[in-house]
């Protein structure tokens, strides 16, 4: 303060808690129709559609302009570090709102039933084809839309996409008590990201040496697409508080530099760059019946590429080695914000 300038942070107690309510509503529709189109060919076809309309109210935090108007009113205008009286309070505290909505609608057709014979028995199969198509949207109020309401940030966001998917499966019995189930699933999404498509192949075997011991082995590929509220919509800007963790380690873990920085400004929401997450699973099991008793044994290996997460802003810091480019200071290494949009991270 060697140049005369203060400040002080102050929470405002005057206008109460800060508070969100929240009302959920859900609507779901499904008609379908399953049956055979002939003695060995079974079919299975559906429509669904689903949505959800979520609104909140918020209230105890005040806006810049009300905020500026308390402090300028009157001749000498009013000082924070007096008690706000109940009156002003109610002047200065903010309602605000939002709404958003999400719906999907999908469609699924698909046949089975018994191919051919083999000396080891019969080769079932199944094939089908899905459509789906979601929209969301997600809008706060204009004033906190655009950073009008001290403490809080908000955005708005909607978009759509459509999904295309087609799969196949079909069980061969190799030799007697013996099963090999090759299974295929291509997803296609069309929607203004570069999530694309993928085919997702599975190998499955079953082999049960004796009538009740059943061993069993799978491989299998994922695929999943970025939730569409991590895709589609505006970063929107809010706070939290961090230990900067790279200056506290260059003061030597001690000190002033290792000191809780309060409300720390942070960039949330969506990222319309992330790629869609791959996998990789693979199982060995067995299955053994005695009378009763039932025992299951399974070994699983799972694994997973380009997760898509929302890393915190401490964890951020705690590995700014990995996110270097998440971090922002200012001329004199001052922390200043930290970006936490979603990313795809490793695996």
């Amino acid at each position: 303060a060697a140049d005369g300038d203060y400040y002080y942070t102050r929470r405002m107690s005057e206008l109460g808690p800060r508070t969100s309510d929240f009302e959920t509503n859900n609507f779901s529709f499904l008609l379908g129709s399953k049956g055979y189109l002939t003695d060995s060919i079974e079919y299975d076809t559906s429509w669904s559609i689903a949505r959800q309309t979520v609104e909140s109210t918020t209230a105890g935090s005040p806006t810049y302009q009300s905020m500026w108007n308390y402090l300028t009113a009157g001749t000498n205008g009013n000082s924070l570090l007096d008690v706000i009286s109940a009156e002003d309070a109610a002047l200065l505290d903010f309602q605000g709102g939002k709404k958003g909505q999400s719906t999907l609608s999908s469609f699924n057709a698909g046949i089975s039933g018994d191919a051919f014979e083999l000396p080891a028995g019969t080769v079932a199969y199944a094939v089908g084809v899905e459509y789906g198509k979601e929209w969301f949207y997600d809008k706060s109020d204009s004033f906190t839309s655009n950073g009008g309401v001290i403490g809080k940030g908000g955005s708005s966001a909607q978009g759509e996409r459509e999904q295309y998917a087609g799969y196949a499966e079909v069980a061969v019995p190799v030799i007697e008590n013996l099963t090999v189930t090759l299974a295929g699933r291509y997803d296609y999404y069309d929607d203004l990201s570069d999530v694309g498509g993928q085919f997702s192949p599975q190998v499955a075997v079953e082999y049960r040496p004796i009538d009740n011991l059943l061993l069993r082995g799978l491989y299998a590929e994922t695929f999943r697409a970025p939730d569409m509220q991590r895709l589609f919509g505006e970063p929107t800007a809010a706070y939290s508080t961090v230990i900067d963790t790279p200056t506290c380690e260059a003061a030597g873990g001690t000190g002033p530099a290792c000191e809780k920085i309060d409300s720390l400004p942070i960039t949330i929401g969506a990222n319309p760059e992330l790629e869609a997450e791959t996998g990789k699973n693979y199982n060995l099991g067995m299955v053994w019946d005695y009378n009763d008793l039932n025992l299951t044994l399974d070994y699983w290996i799972v694994e997973i590429d380009n997760l898509v997460n929302s890393p915190s802003a401490q964890y951020i810091l705690d590995h700014s080695d990995a996110f270097a480019d998440k971090i922002f200071r200012d001329a004199s290494g001052k922390l200043i914000q930290v970006n936490t949009q979603a990313i795809n991270m490793s695996s």
